[in-house]
């Protein structure tokens, strides 16, 4: 889906044509996010970990844990991947809201979604995912200054590019508890240098940048991958052209 690594000027000043593969990804990522909701609400780790060693009595040492039921969702971005984790946290009754400059209230509203600006949606949200192209006006999207608005048991998730939150405002959020926790699946570097503070902090849940990478997912990034390039050169006219990053760049 992401192509921030491609030379896309290259591509358009040679008449390369460059696609996503659009449908493969988006429940796969979705469901990364409801994991680590739960997983970073529930603590369920350490309830194993407790029961592992044998203090099965002393479940009351445990720390608070929480519903996802009511709580407040902010999904920032509504496109394929937001609109599939906005359908699966109203299956927990949670309460969406979504930012989104470029998509019509209208069709927030349509998918049962309340729509509201960035600020408000911060200072509201018990729960933020992030879902956003990494570009000029997205990086750092999340810094010090978001951070200082949150609800301090406010969980964050990003599974979409790092450097859209402000990987050390991150680490010091988290470091001070001015939030809960986070899942970070992306990171400004990749791999990330392993002395990364992130991998000291006890309140994040960190992954290889492989949010998507299900089985079912890669299966169907090769089958569209295959059928694009099958298209492409035997039937444009069966090409899915939102796939076609560069499209106006190339005479089809």
């Amino acid at each position: 889906m992401g192509y921030d690594n491609v030379d896309l000027g290259y591509l358009n000043k040679n008449k390369i044509a460059l696609s996503i593969t659009g449908t493969s990804n988006a429940v796969s990522v979705a469901e990364y996010v409801l994991t680590s909701f739960l997983y970073l609400t529930k603590n369920t780790h350490l309830s194993d970990k407790l029961t592992r060693e044998g203090n099965f009595k002393n479940k009351s040492s445990l720390p608070n844990f929480f519903e996802l039921y009511q709580k407040n969702v902010l999904i920032l971005g509504f496109g394929r991947i937001g609109r599939e984790v906005a359908k699966r946290c109203k299956g927990f009754d949670a309460n969406v809201y979504v930012y989104d400059p470029f998509v019509d209230n209208k069709d927030i509203e349509n998918n049962g979604c309340i729509p509201i600006k960035k600020e408000d949606g911060i200072r509201l949200a018990d729960y933020i995912t992030v879902h956003l192209p990494l570009n000029a006006k997205t990086k750092n999207f999340i810094s010090s200054k978001e951070f200082s608005s949150m609800k301090k048991t406010s969980i964050i998730v990003n599974s979409a590019r790092g450097g859209i939150i402000n990987e050390q405002a991150l680490i010091e959020a988290l470091e001070k508890k001015n939030l809960l926790a986070a899942g970070v699946d992306v990171f400004e570097k990749e791999p990330p240098d392993q002395n990364n503070p992130l991998f000291k902090l006890p309140n994040v849940l960190l992954s290889p940048h492989n949010a998507a990478l299900t089985l079912e997912c890669r299966k169907r990034m090769a089958t569209e991958a295959a059928q694009l390039i099958a298209h492409y050169l035997t039937d444009k006219k069966k090409l899915n052209f939102s796939n076609l990053v560069n499209i106006k760049e190339l005479d089809l």
